[in-house]
């Protein structure tokens, strides 16, 4: 099990110095709002799976794919100068859709609350 807590140890420290990067150095005009969400590394360290997730248009999600996928090459060096690991990770990208899919039935609830009168909290408050 003792590989199992270092490849998340190693997906975590990634995760951190991606976000960093993204947010600091990284000027692709073609990127958008971006947050690195996880990081999955395969058993052998050979492979980090990078999930993001957008905030905007899926266009503004086509353009920040692409931006990431230009700038891998930067990224992996990147990483490798500041994790100082023996072998540097190939780095794969991941639309991780689950904040957007999650804002959405929360809207779809909220929706449904304002469409039929006395099933919202405030309610139940009153009639308590």
């Amino acid at each position: 099990m003792l590989g199992g807590k270092r490849t998340e140890r190693i997906g975590e420290q990634i995760k951190e110095e991606m976000g960093r990067i993204v947010l600091l150095r990284l000027k692709d005009p073609r990127l958008g709002f971006v947050t690195i969400t996880h990081v999955e590394m395969s058993a052998d360290l050979k492979y980090a799976k990078v999930f993001y997730s957008v905030m905007g248009s899926p266009e503004a999600c086509a353009n920040t794919a692409k931006a990431l996928e230009s700038a891998r090459g930067y990224l992996q060096r990147e990483i490798s100068k500041t994790l100082k690991l023996r072998l540097t990770p190939m780095l794969q990208f991941y639309l991780d859709d689950s904040i957007a899919h999650g804002l959405q039935i929360e809207s779809i609830i909220k929706k449904i609350h304002e469409e039929r009168p006395g099933t919202g909290p405030s309610e139940d408050e009153h009639n308590g």
